[in-house]
């Protein structure tokens, strides 16, 4: 491209005098003699591995919220929902283009879900603290199951408050195993 003038813009993968790995967004244009011939090439460079390397960075973070069996929730500072992985729809029933920009409360919370348990999760996400609870939930298709809910808020630079990030698992078999446990227990203890 360069031999026959046209210019070259593209980013590029170089090694720096002492080894290290750097990217730079590098333009190449053709200079002309007056016979009209390349006789010269101008590069301009611009060292871009900050954005790469953050560019990389959120590929990963991708490739673990896309790849996980927990579901993935990232609400704005509102609680309304901006983000869902394939976990949440595996789980849950719902796209992600049913839930953005819904409560995920209110539409995965159902008549048995506790009402004590809503009214901490609540108050913590009142005070922007991170917390962890497990409550009942209900799919899609109005089926029940456990979650283990684990809450942080995320706050930019200057300490204001941008988002909640939630991870869930489904605990629905620990969860009944326990209960089950518990129920056998109690029936022990009233018979003797």
């Amino acid at each position: 491209n360069l031999a026959d003038g046209r210019s070259v813009r593209s980013e590029i993968k170089r090694l720096t005098k002492d080894g290290q790995n750097i990217w730079l967004y590098a333009s190449y244009q053709p200079l002309f003699d007056q016979q009209g011939h390349v006789f010269k090439i101008l590069k301009l460079a611009q060292d871009i591995s900050e954005r790469k390397n953050e560019e990389e960075k959120i590929k990963r973070l991708s490739l673990v919220a896309d790849n996980t069996d927990n579901s993935v929730v990232i609400t704005n500072k509102e609680g309304l929902i901006e983000y869902v992985n394939e976990g949440f729809t595996r789980l849950t029933g719902y796209t992600a283009n049913e839930v953005i920009g819904k409560k995920p409360g209110k539409m995965l919370q159902g008549k048995d879900t506790s009402q004590d348990t809503v009214r901490r999760i609540g108050a913590k996400l009142q005070k922007q603290e991170p917390f962890y609870e497990e409550i009942l939930n209900y799919n899609k298709a109005g089926e029940s199951y456990w979650i283990s809910l684990a809450v942080n808020p995320v706050f930019d630079q200057k300490g204001n408050l941008e988002n909640f990030i939630a991870i869930q698992a489904n605990i629905t078999d620990t969860k009944t195993e326990a209960i089950d446990y518990a129920c056998k227990m109690e029936a022990i203890s009233r018979s003797n």
